[in-house]
């Protein structure tokens, strides 16, 4: 047996000096084991440890390496490195070699999900150099509220981004504008976000290689112009519903932005037809506008330009796979539908419709619906079949009260007569500042009348008759239209035959008028020593800042110009 004075000698000599560090705790719990794996389990009562002050144990009984059970005051028992199990009567101490099993038998209000803590939050749970009460706490300091709403704007669904934007100074607008999900619906981005980063971020997901210059420069036009556009173009009329595109359309309407449309999805339908060779004209007038019909092969234009109300320029050129099969023109039930929706475009301002979509009395039509518009600045007939015959509708226009600016006729069939029936509209007209009739069949009669007019007009500002059919009659005309007028700055004759005599005419023309600042006379047949007097004039001329302005103002009037 083994007296007490003994029992106590043999623990003060086997405490190690992880006890000592345990000595700043108001109740000491000596936990040591021995080398041999026993255990020893204390009471309530502090212990000393080996310097000398005795320890009293409560326990009647030590677990040796042979795994005797050793008993306890206590309640809670923890595992030693050998397996063995001690008491404690302080359950917030444990010791090293059990830490790493305690960290994993957390209490439930102490359970943290990672998932939302930030990453180097994450990182810091096993790299705390302080220990708390809690020991899931936190080094890492809070970020500021500011951060935490921008990088969570990712998650924004729509409503309330106005109120985010104005209560957000510009750069923190700026940040958020890289964290804003793209999902996020054109209802509530539109009216909020301005051009930028969030419209730069749209239009590369959708079309990476994005041909911005087209645009302006303008990434919100961009994507505006562009996926309205394949909206309209994507449609199909047997099998999606024009409800659908009409809403997703009127999301847009309050917009101004330019409408392209080169291809349409069409119905296998044979067309409606009617006889055209009809002497009455108001009737078969009467049926195109009035009538609706139900023979159409794309959708319905009139719901389509009625959602699009404030666009201010269109361009409607289709390919010839989407047209009618025997004529590559629409047909009278398409063109019918298109008109009554073009009516809806009360603020149009530039129209084009090219490619021989339209049949010429379909063209001449459309001239006389624009009689009486008020906004209209630009009109292109350019590359169809307009003849003499259809330039009368045109005549009229021009004579209309029409705010017309710019005529362009480029790549028709308009000879002699045609160019006479323009040149006497040009007379009454005040307002035209540009008319291009290029590549045609104007002839010498044609355009001696053309130049007689322009001579004494005090508007026009650009005129294009290259590539025609032009002799050194009409050469010399123009020669003195060009010497006399004070208002032409950009002149075009190209490719026409004209001959070397006209050089000497021009030269002296040019000298004369110091306002021409471009001339063009390329393949005229002019001498060396005339064309190179001719450039150097012009040079002369477009020193002065008179140029730069002239520049400017082309740039805005010619934007719906596009070359084929």
């Amino acid at each position: 047996m083994m007296s007490d004075e003994d029992e106590s000698t043999e623990i003060e000599d086997t405490t190690t000096e992880g006890e000592e560090s345990s000595s700043v705790y108001s109740e000491v719990t000596p936990g040591a084991s021995s080398t041999t794996g026993s255990s020893v389990t204390t009471s309530e009562t502090s212990r000393k440890t080996t310097s000398g002050s005795s320890v009293t144990t409560s326990g009647t009984s030590d677990e040796t390496s042979t795994g005797t059970t050793l008993g306890t005051t206590t309640n809670t028992e923890y595992e030693t490195s050998t397996g063995s199990t001690y008491g404690t009567t302080d359950s917030s101490f444990k010791t090293d070699s059990s830490e790493e099993e305690s960290r994993g038998e957390t209490p439930d209000h102490y359970q943290i999900d990672h998932q939302f803590l930030l990453p180097q939050d994450v990182l810091n749970l096993n790299a705390r150099h302080i220990r708390a009460e809690d020991p899931h706490w936190i080094l890492s300091p809070v970020p500021e509220l500011i951060t935490i709403i921008i990088k969570a704007s990712k998650h924004l669904k729509g409503p309330g981004l106005q109120n985010l934007k104005a209560n957000a100074t510009e750069e923190q607008w700026r940040r958020i504008s890289k964290y804003l999900p793209l999902t996020v619906p054109f209802k509530y981005t539109l009216p909020v976000i301005d051009d930028g980063i969030y419209w730069e971020r749209q239009c590369e997901v959708r079309w990476p290689c994005s041909e911005i210059w087209r645009y302006n420069n303008n990434w919100k036009k961009m994507l505006i112009e562009r996926i309205v556009q394949e909206a309209i173009e994507d449609f199909m009329p047997d099998s999606s519903d024009i409800k659908e595109l009409e809403d997703f359309l009127k999301t847009f309407q309050s917009y101004f932005f330019r409408l392209q449309i080169k291809n349409l999805q069409k119905r296998d339908r044979i067309p409606f037809t009617v006889d055209l060779s009809s002497e009455d004209f108001d009737m078969i007038l009467d049926d195109f506008v009035r009538e609706p019909e139900v023979h159409t092969s794309f959708l319905d234009f009139e719901v389509l330009l009625g959602c699009l109300a404030e666009i201010k320029e269109f361009s409607f050129i289709l390919t010839p796979s989407c047209l009618d099969s025997e004529t590559y023109q629409l047909s009278i039930t398409d063109f019918n539908s298109f008109l009554r929706g073009l009516r809806k475009l009360n603020k149009l301002e530039r129209f084009r419709c090219s490619n021989g979509t339209a049949s010429n009395f379909q063209l001449g039509i459309l001239s006389r619906e624009f009689i009486a518009h008020e906004f209209l600045k630009e009109l292109n007939f350019s590359y169809n079949f307009i003849d003499d015959e259809s330039c009368d509708p045109i005549g009229q226009l021009i004579m209309s009260s029409c705010p017309l600016e710019v005529l362009i006729l480029k790549y028709n069939k308009i000879a002699d007569e045609g160019a006479i029936t323009i040149a006497s509209a040009l007379s009454v007209n005040k307002k035209l500042r540009k008319l291009d009739v290029s590549l045609n069949w104007i002839g010498n009669k044609g355009g001696k009348f053309l130049a007689k007019v322009i001579s004494n007009f005090t508007h026009l500002e650009d005129i294009d008759i290259s590539n025609n059919k032009l002799g050194p009659e009409a050469g010399l005309a123009f020669a003195d239209a060009i010497k006399i007028s004070k208002t032409i700055r950009s002149f075009k004759i190209a490719e026409n035959r004209i001959g070397k005599e006209v050089g000497q005419h021009f030269s002296d023309a040019v000298a004369e008028n110091s306002n021409i600042l471009n001339l063009e006379i390329k393949f005229c047949s002019f001498s060396a020593e005339d064309e190179d007097f001719i450039h150097r004039v012009i040079i002369k001329n477009r020193a002065s800042l008179t140029y730069e302005k002239y520049v400017t103002e082309q740039k805005n009037i010619t934007a719906s110009e596009y070359i084929i």
